[in-house]
């Protein structure tokens, strides 16, 4: 049985209910909401709640997202290049960053 057969929702994941400060955390939903979810837990979560998002969605839809989020910070972006085996310029929040200089970066 696969791990997403057993989840019903995220406190199941046993993710921490300060990722979703900013929302009703009753009405987020494992799979409507997966960019949401990756993106909170890549940005701000544990290794713990990393590997759990990695059992229940799987490295390759995990992957397919990040590649699309349009924002993340230089340590997250070095640490999915890496572990994903996808180089930095594949990203879109690297192609858009590249395109939006920023003034000064120390």
């Amino acid at each position: 049985m696969k791990i997403s057969e057993k989840v019903k929702s995220w406190q199941d994941l046993s993710l921490s209910p300060a990722l979703f400060w900013d929302t009703d955390a009753s009405k987020i939903r494992l799979d409507t909401h997966a960019k949401t979810v990756v993106e909170r837990v890549i940005m701000h979560g544990t290794w713990p709640e990393f590997k759990a998002i990695l059992g229940y969605y799987g490295k390759d839809r995990i992957k397919e997202i990040l590649i699309k989020l349009r924002y993340l910070d230089n340590r997250t972006l070095s640490f999915c290049s890496a572990y994903f085996f996808v180089p930095k310029s594949d990203f879109r929040c690297y192609t858009l960053r590249q395109s939006n200089p920023t003034h000064w970066n120390y």
